[in-house]
C-alpha cells in the first residue's frame, strides 16, 4: 500500500507543480555547461550497473553450491528487478509529461521517449545501492554506491528531462523495492527451513 501511495499520489503532494518546475529551472539554468556530456554518461550508468549486477546477482543464485552465496545473489538480482519493474510499470500507469514538454522554454540535453515519472534511472540506481548495501553490508560498499546514486538523480535534473519529484519519487522506489525485496527473500527462506524441520519433529515424536 505504501508503494502504490507512492506511485499514484506522489507527483501532487509532495510538490506543487509550480516549486517543481521552479527548482528544475534554477538547477538547470545555473548549471555547468561543460559537465553536460559527463552527466549524461553518469545517467546512462544507472542500467548497465543495474543489469550487470542483476545478471551477476542470478549466476551466484544459479550455479553457486554454497546456499548462503545462492540467497546474496538472489537478493542482488530480485531487488534490481523489482526496482526496474516497479519503475517502469509506473511510468505506463501515471504518463506524466517530461518537463520541457509542458515548458518549452527549459534548455535540455536530449528527448527521451518514456513518460517522466517516476525517473528509472534513479530508481534503477537506488535500487543497486541499496541491494548492494543489504547484501554486503560494508560502509566502503554502502557509501560510494550511495553517493553514484544521488550523482544519478542529479544528472537526471541537469540535464532537464526530469522533475525534482520524479528524481525523489524514484530514489524511494528504487530503495524500497529493493529493500522489501530483501525482506520478502528472508522471510521465504525462513518459512522453508521451518517446513523442512517438521518431518524430523514428527519422526522423533513417534519414535
Amino acid at each position: 500500500m505504501f508503494l502504490l501511495f507512492i506511485f499514484i499520489f506522489f507527483p501532487r503532494q509532495s510538490y506543487s507543480q509550480n516549486n517543481d518546475i521552479r527548482l528544475l529551472k534554477h538547477i538547470v539554468n545555473n548549471r555547468p555547461e561543460k559537465l553536460d556530456d559527463a552527466f549524461y554518461l553518469l545517467s546512462q550508468t544507472a542500467g548497465l550497473a543495474s543489469l550487470r549486477f542483476g545478471i551477476y546477482g542470478l549466476g551466484v543464485f544459479i550455479f553457486a553450491k554454497d546456499t548462503n552465496k545462492k540467497l546474496r545473489g538472489l537478493n542482488l538480482a530480485s531487488g534490481l528487478v523489482a526496482a526496474g519493474g516497479l519503475a517502469y510499470g509506473t511510468k505506463l500507469f501515471y504518463k506524466r509529461n517530461r518537463p520541457y514538454a509542458d515548458h518549452p522554454d527549459l534548455v535540455h540535453y536530449y528527448e527521451p521517449s518514456s513518460a517522466s515519472f517516476p525517473s528509472t534511472s534513479t530508481a534503477l540506481a537506488f535500487g543497486t545501492a541499496t541491494s548492494l548495501s543489504l547484501v554486503y553490508k560494508k560502509w566502503y560498499v554502502a557509501a560510494p554506491a550511495y553517493v553514484w546514486a544521488s550523482a544519478v538523480g542529479y544528472s537526471r535534473m541537469h540535464l532537464g528531462v526530469h522533475y525534482p519529484s520524479d528524481v525523489l519519487a524514484g530514489a524511494v522506489l528504487g530503495a524500497g523495492s529493493s529493500y522489501l525485496s530483501f525482506k520478502a527473500n528472508k522471510w521465504l527462506v525462513k518459512q522453508t527451513k521451518t517446513r523442512s524441520k517438521k518431518p524430523k519433529e514428527i519422526k522423533s515424536s513417534e519414535n
